[in-house]
């Protein structure tokens, strides 16, 4: 009986140790548990902290928006100002050739007239534009007539028109006709205008001043129109 009674209360404090070391385990698994769930609680906080920090400087500044604009307005400014500088350079050089193949033009009607021509009148009033008639002992005519920019040649044969030409030079250019007795030489004179004031580059007041060209013939040096041999 005594023995018996001893193997009780020996089982009894075995399983009350046994229970008493298993909640003090327990209690320590809580504990690390806690702190842990603590852990991830504060990093998922950084966490969106960070992501909410991110979003926030995904936004631009009013010094940023400023600067890109400035920079902006001074890329198209310089753009503007090149294009304006290649299309006034273009018409510039568009204009010269135009007078440059007019002027060959002239110049190679204008010396064919006066040599198969034996007469040359020039009239010049300041009330009409100069004018120069070419004539031939058959009845055929050459009239030139110089009106502002515009050159005008019409050729007749007694009395009918047969052919006209319309010479064109720059805005601004004038055109007169001279002749000398001795050597009989009919003499054209083209002032070719440069550039006309609203055509001048920004900050020049003053425009080039024009060109002075000189076509000049002897009459009668060409006998084909006449029938005659040179």
């Amino acid at each position: 009986m005594n023995r018996s009674v001893s193997l009780l209360s020996f089982f009894g404090l075995s399983f009350l140790r046994h229970l008493s070391f298993g909640h003090f385990v327990d209690g320590r698994g809580l504990g690390r548990s806690s702190k842990l769930e603590n852990q991830m609680s504060k990093e998922s906080q950084k966490g969106q902290k960070t992501k909410l920090g991110h979003a926030q400087r995904r936004g631009v500044s009013l010094v940023e928006l400023l600067i890109v604009i400035s920079v902006a307005t001074v890329i198209v400014g310089i753009c503007v100002t090149t294009i304006h500088v290649l299309l006034r350079s273009e018409r510039d050089q568009s204009r010269a050739v135009r007078t440059a193949v007019t002027l060959s033009r002239l110049t190679e009607v204008f010396r064919d007239d006066v040599h198969a021509t034996s007469n040359a009148e020039i009239v010049s009033h300041e009330a009409q534009p100069s004018r120069l008639t070419l004539s031939d002992a058959d009845g055929r005519q050459i009239g030139y007539s110089a009106d502002g920019h515009l050159l005008q040649r019409v050729e007749t044969a007694r009395g009918a028109e047969i052919h006209r030409d319309t010479f064109h030079f720059p805005s601004g250019s004038t055109m007169r006709f001279e002749r000398d007795e001795s050597p009989r030489l009919v003499r054209m004179i083209i002032d070719v205008a440069a550039a006309l004031p609203h055509e001048m580059p920004e900050g020049r007041t003053r425009s080039a001043p024009p060109r002075t060209l000189l076509i000049e013939a002897l009459p009668d040096r060409d006998h084909r129109y006449a029938g005659r041999k040179p």
